[in-house]
């Protein structure tokens, strides 16, 4: 399931994704994931929860993204929630270029039984179609 936390810059977002990790390493059965492109939230993340800064491996694009995130499934099959914040500033790309990159993370997660939260800046109106339609379809949750 892909559960998006859409509003602004400002807006809370990075909080909400922070409190979110948190609660979930408490009930998870298996591993939490967080990644962003500054790695400076290590005192607000439970330690329980591996923080990964997409910077230190060279992440700039979709592609880099959708398979970083496979090779890390691959290596743990037991992480069961990946937390990314600023996936248009990690990617580099505006959502408009991201519908492939979604299309194939809502496969490969069903596929695998694995939740990816996203925090997504960009007021709820100007989203692209094909997020409305992942919301429409039940494909991801607005949170």
């Amino acid at each position: 399931m892909i559960k998006l936390i859409i509003g602004p810059k400002g807006s809370g977002k990075t909080k909400k994704i922070h409190d979110m990790a948190n609660a979930a390493i408490e009930t998870s059965n298996g591993n939490i994931v967080y990644i962003d492109c500054k790695g400076d939230h290590i005192y607000s993340l439970n330690y329980r929860i591996r923080l990964l800064n997409s910077n230190d491996y060279d992440i700039e694009t979709d592609l880099g993204l959708y398979g970083f995130v496979r090779g890390l499934i691959a290596g743990n099959n037991d992480i069961t929630t990946i937390f990314i914040d600023g996936v248009k500033k990690m990617t580099r790309k505006p959502l408009e270029e991201l519908e492939g990159f979604f299309t194939h993370l809502v496969k490969f997660g069903k596929t695998l039984n694995t939740d990816f939260i996203f925090t997504i800046s960009c007021a709820e109106d100007e989203l692209p179609a094909y997020f409305k339609n992942m919301l429409k379809n039940k494909e991801a949750v607005k949170i």
